[in-house]
């Protein structure tokens, strides 16, 4: 199967910066509903694949940003809990630095490998990941061969793809954040994934520095903050 993850529309708290991870969430602004309609007609001028499947995150910004698509395929929208956002937990709506390096330092945590770590006041990466997994799965049975598309949240994606597939790194993911409504393609089967692209490029486009080992600065989260939610 192909596997598209597409992350949704820009809301009033994506430009505020804020940890908005809770149902139902920030609807998209002015700006996210154009690019919600723009994702769906340019679909294929983006080189991506017709969808056979449509699944969406039960936050309301996903739902809103998959409606073109479905309409476009004439799909029914598969609509699903586990799609949702990394949860904040104690941290929901915050937007200071330590709130955020906090949240993606959890993220990069479980991305290497410590899964049974819990987000303060939500869910362990090792959680996250088997809801996430339950639907890509679901989605593999749907459509065999065919391809499905999944609009979900930045951090999810991250986790998702860096931690079922080898080509999306720890280092790809915490210096390029998935802008909203962008794509990242996927190529096989639940437990044996290959990226494709990542953010809508291939990945032997990005310019990944070597910056293994360190641990996320404020500064850097700050910078990542584009990413999330």
């Amino acid at each position: 199967m192909k596997l598209v993850l597409i992350r949704h529309g820009q809301t009033s708290s994506n430009l505020a910066g804020a940890l908005d991870t809770a149902y139902p969430g920030a609807d998209l602004n002015a700006d996210g509903m154009n690019q919600a309609a723009s994702l769906a007609a340019g679909w294929e001028d983006r080189g991506l694949p017709k969808l056979d499947a449509l699944y969406s995150s039960f936050i309301q910004r996903a739902q809103q940003t998959a409606a073109p698509l479905a309409k476009k395929f004439d799909l029914d929208l598969q609509v699903r809990e586990g799609l949702r956002e990394v949860r904040a937990g104690e941290l929901e709506m915050n937007t200071d630095a330590e709130s955020v390096t906090e949240y993606l330092s959890t993220l990069i945590r479980w991305v290497r490998g410590d899964l049974s770590y819990r987000m303060p006041g939500a869910e362990t990466g090792q959680e996250i990941l088997d809801r996430f997994d339950k639907v890509v799965k679901e989605a593999h049975a749907k459509v065999g061969e065919g391809t499905a598309g999944i609009v979900c949240h930045g951090a999810v994606m991250r986790l998702y793809a860096a931690s079922r597939t080898n080509q999306i790194t720890e280092q790809l993911i915490s210096q390029f954040p998935v802008p909203n409504t962008q794509t990242t393609l996927l190529e096989g089967e639940p437990g044996s994934f290959t990226a494709l692209t990542w953010a809508g490029k291939p990945i032997e486009e990005w310019p990944v520095r070597d910056d293994a080992g360190e641990p996320l600065s404020s500064q850097q989260a700050m910078r990542a903050m584009e990413g999330k939610a």
